[in-house]
């Protein structure tokens, strides 16, 4: 619900996977969102070109080539490594800095600079890379979502 009017109608996992807008991505969790613009559409994915590379997502409806776009990928779905992931690791691999993470427990929070964007991932604590250092960020095509901006 947004001012009083139904704005997505589906299971929870169904929502929290797949908003159909920047509002629900927003209102059912932690999210990270990324500008961007469309460059390839088909049978439902599309090519984002972002600031943070090129971005292969899930197209919500509504999205079209050329269009101006928000892709939203869940913190954990972030995945970080130390090392380069090969190519056969899959798309939408990028590097960055480790800006600042925040011990929780059972996991870390990580706030990674990529470029002018800080992105949000959990991860074990088990990864002790710290603070200003390089990392690797994976990102899989069918966690992110690119979501029509309003």
């Amino acid at each position: 619900m947004n001012d009083g009017r139904v704005v997505q109608v589906g299971t929870p996992r169904q929502i929290y996977e797949q908003p159909c807008n920047q509002f629900v991505a927003d209102f059912v969790g932690t999210t990270n969102f990324i500008g961007g613009t469309v460059t390839a559409l088909g049978d439902g994915r599309c090519v984002v070109s972002s600031a943070v590379g090129e971005l292969k997502a899930h197209a919500s409806e509504g999205v079209s080539k050329n269009a101006t776009v928000i892709v939203s990928v869940r913190p954990e779905d972030v995945e970080l490594s130390e090392q380069p992931p090969t190519a056969a690791d899959g798309d939408n691999v990028c590097k960055g800095t480790v800006d600042a993470k925040d011990f929780l427990g059972d996991y870390l929070d990580f706030h990674v600079k990529v470029g002018d964007v800080v992105l949000l991932a959990k991860a074990h604590p088990s990864l002790r890379t710290p603070t200003g250092d390089p990392i690797y960020l994976r990102m899989k095509a069918d966690k992110c979502v690119a979501i029509s901006r309003q």
